[in-house]
Parts: C-alpha cells; structure tokens; sequence
C-alpha cells in the first residue's frame, strides 16, 4: 500500500499498514518516562492501542525498556483503550518505567525503524509540543 507523508510531524514517526503516527518527544516523572505521539488513518476505523505494542526505548547504555502502558488520550483528558482513528491526528501515549534519571534523550525502535535522539524533558515539567500537522495524511 502506498503512504502519504505527515508533514512537519514532530521529531519522527513509525510507518504501519493503514496508520501513521508522528514523535513529539517525551516527559518524565520520576523512573517513568511519558511518550507523546499523534496516530492517524487515511480510512477511518476503530483501534485498539496494539498497532504499536512492539516499541521500545533504548537509552545509550543499549537497555531495552518495554512499554509500561498506552492508551489514546482524548481532547478532555480521558484515557481510552480504543479511538476512532482517521486523518484529524487522535493523541496517543506510550508509558515506559524505570528509565534511568541520567538520560535526557533516547531512541525508539519498532523492528526495522528507529527514532533518535528522542528528548525527553525535565523531571515534573510536561514538554511543550509543537503539533503541527499538514493536511496530508496516509493516502
């Protein structure tokens, strides 16, 4: 299947069949680092958070950390297992603990792709994201 591209999507993103997501980096509260992404579909569908069950960070020890916990976030701050995903980008985090407090970025790696130099922020603050998305979605 042919993909359109996200435009200015953030830091990265990860290619599936049918979805797209785009990277806008990470927080951390305490050991646990928060991972922000955008998910979107070209035909609309319902979807559980599995599409990117298979992420993990690596720190520059080469420590793989497997995902803690992810769930769609909806506009008034819900936590959902499930979202209507289509071409409006639907927010989507990824939990990853016991990152150690020494690391300020990190990669993300789902099999082939790999993200670096993913930030993530200072303990306690929330990152900033610029979520600035052209109109091209998955075509």
């Amino acid at each position: 299947m042919a993909h359109g591209r996200l435009g200015n999507a953030g830091i990265g993103n990860f290619r599936r069949p049918r979805l797209h997501d785009g990277r806008y980096g990470c927080y951390r509260t305490g050991t646990r680092a928060l991972c922000d992404f955008d998910v979107l579909k070209a035909n609309a569908a319902q979807v559980g958070v599995g599409p990117f069950a298979n992420v993990v960070m690596v720190d520059d020890s080469g420590q793989i950390t497997r995902r803690h916990d992810a769930y769609y976030m909806s506009t008034d701050g819900t936590r959902m297992q499930a979202a209507y995903i289509s071409t409006a980008p639907v927010r989507y985090i990824m939990e990853f603990d016991n990152v150690g407090e020494q690391f300020n970025s990190v990669a993300l790696v789902s099999g082939s792709e790999q993200i670096k130099n993913v930030p993530i922020s200072a303990s306690g603050a929330k990152a900033q994201y610029t979520r600035e998305l052209t109109n091209e979605a998955c075509a």
